[in-house]
């Protein structure tokens, strides 16, 4: 059946009333849409990017990506944002690359705390920290 408006109804009282389809139900669409996106939701991190689970095993020393290439103060900004957590060592900058660092803990289970609460960190306008555990 037919969906009627008031302009159908007037339509079929002057005689130029042309039956149309049935409009497909938006509703039934936009649920599916939001359903698929809700499943998306679970594997990002806060900046909305898919986030690779981290593959090396648990340790004390964290590698830190996405880090701003063209700043000088990368070692002080990762020091004041992980000096925050109890047990935090240092920072090391590889010499010749900017954009990684690796950041030491007295012991694994602060390291992963650390980890877990920056992990996706807004630290400039374009990068959001990726920190895993580095490899053994």
């Amino acid at each position: 059946s037919t969906q009627s408006t008031w302009a159908d109804a007037i339509a079929k009282l002057d005689g130029t009333y042309i039956e149309r389809k049935k409009p497909r139900d938006k509703k039934k669409r936009k649920h599916s849409a939001t359903e698929e996106s809700g499943k998306k939701k679970g594997a990002t991190a806060r900046h909305g990017k898919k986030v690779k689970h981290h593959d090396n095993m648990p340790n004390h020393i964290l590698f830190v990506e996405h880090l701003p290439e063209d700043s000088d103060d990368n070692q002080q900004m990762l020091t004041v944002l992980f000096q925050n957590f109890q047990c935090f060592k240092e920072v090391r900058i590889p010499p010749g690359n900017k954009g990684i660092a690796f950041v030491e803990f007295d012991n694994e289970p602060a390291a992963t705390h650390a980890m877990s609460n920056l992990q996706g960190f807004r630290v400039s306008s374009r990068h959001y920290l990726k920190v895993s555990y580095a490899k053994k």
